[in-house]
């Protein structure tokens, strides 16, 4: 509610200014819908000068495009100049923008469901472009020529699959066909961290599963995998339904290899790489990796793995795949017994610390260094309590050799 009120002021603030101004695109959807969202956009008669004019606080995010951020009550709401767009010569960027009416702006955009206008001060809809009908009809429609549509923003053909799977509308059949027909050309028109971003709200959707259907139906996937052995549609049915039960916020890059056939660490690494993931989510592919592997570790092995922030996490997600129940409670097991260990590591308090061994005459370098290691080696894999016992074991170790 906060956010409404705040964007309704902002319109409120624009009319009496003399300007036009109504709440756009998805919001407007999910209103008809009965799906209030938090997120609302607005457009307007207005220019980016007459807004820094107008508002306090703004933030100028596609001038070019005439769009800028419009800060009330501490709410951000993206206000844009009613368009119109021309001469696209790459597959997103139009070479040609001018302002122009609400009924000429509807028609730049994607689908009519997305086409619609919203005043907040008299709770009247504007519909250009038969949105209300085809939400009522349960269909993903483009706007005019779809091929026209997918010529100005390749991009839209992902995001009718995920329209589709997440509101349950089939697309409509020539919008279909546009897609099928220009599936081949989504690259280099739309830049890799696009697609991703595609597939991170296909994740936090509950039907990601269709959506992924759906790019492989229409040969998406095989463009956007191109080098990667991508498995069967008939093995995804069934393959998919293992990512259904993955944590919340699980990284969408761990959802994407589940549509590959067995691929190598380096090959996972080199797939984040192209799709210019972030270093959290190259570090949690790298971690999620070891737990394959976790039945064979040493208990010093395994609580590094057990006192990683993500633990948990990987965890159930390997369950989910090895599906044997040994596994967990193998794991259980094992963090029970190793629970005082995993907690030293976490709040960083070795039984044999730098000063313990300096104190005994060792100097600082390479082997003060390995001692400590090997210290917390012997601590853990004996299971060990107190200075003494691990001194103890360093000394029998060291007997030993």
């Amino acid at each position: 509610m906060k956010c409404y009120n705040a964007a309704k002021k902002i319109v409120q603030t624009l009319h009496n200014a003399g300007f036009t101004a109504y709440f756009n695109g998805g919001w407007v959807r999910d209103h008809l819908l009965g799906k209030d969202a938090d997120d609302i956009d607005i457009a307007t008669t207005a220019t980016p000068e007459d807004m820094i004019d107008l508002f306090e606080k703004t933030i100028p995010v596609g001038i070019n495009f005439s769009i800028l951020i419009v800060v009330q009550d501490e709410v951000h709401c993206e206000v844009a100049t009613f368009r119109k767009e021309s001469d696209y010569v790459d597959g997103r960027r139009p070479e040609k923008v001018s302002h122009t009416t609400p009924e000429e702006d509807a028609k730049r955009r994607d689908f009519t469901i997305n086409g619609m206008f919203f005043d907040p001060l008299t709770d009247t809809i504007y519909d250009y472009v038969g949105g209300q009908q085809d939400l009522k009809k349960g269909v993903i429609k483009a706007i005019g020529n779809p091929h026209q549509r997918f010529n100005e923003d390749r991009l839209r053909m992902i995001r009718a699959c995920r329209y589709s799977a997440r509101f349950s509308f089939p697309i409509e059949k020539e919008t279909k066909a546009a897609i099928i027909a220009h599936a081949g050309e989504l690259f280099p028109a739309v830049a890799i961290e696009r697609v991703y971003d595609e597939f991170r709200k296909m994740t936090k959707d509950p039907h990601l599963f269709d959506a992924l259907l759906l790019l492989h139906q229409f040969t998406l996937l095989d463009v956007i995998f191109k080098d990667l052995p991508l498995i069967s549609y008939n093995k995804l049915e069934e393959k998919l339904k293992t990512p259904l039960h993955f944590p919340e916020n699980t990284s969408p890059i761990v959802y994407l290899y589940e549509l590959l056939e067995e691929i190598s660490l380096s090959d996972k690494i080199a797939l984040c790489k192209h799709f210019k993931v972030s270093k959290s989510e190259i570090r949690f592919t790298e971690e999620l990796d070891k737990w394959k592997h976790s039945l064979d570790f040493s208990d010093y092995e395994l609580v590094q793995l057990y006192a990683h922030e993500n633990s948990d996490k990987c965890l159930k997600i390997t369950s989910i795949h090895v599906k044997d129940s040994s596994f967990d409670r193998f794991h259980a097991e094992k963090k029970k017994l190793l629970k005082e260990h995993i907690r030293r590591l976490i709040e960083k308090r070795p039984l044999i610390c730098s000063k313990d061994l300096l104190d005994r005459g060792m100097k600082a370098g390479r082997e003060l260094g390995n001692t400590l290691k090997e210290a917390e080696k012997l601590a853990i894999n004996k299971n060990l309590s107190t200075k003494q016992e691990v001194f103890q074991a360093l000394s029998n170790s060291k007997d030993n050799k």
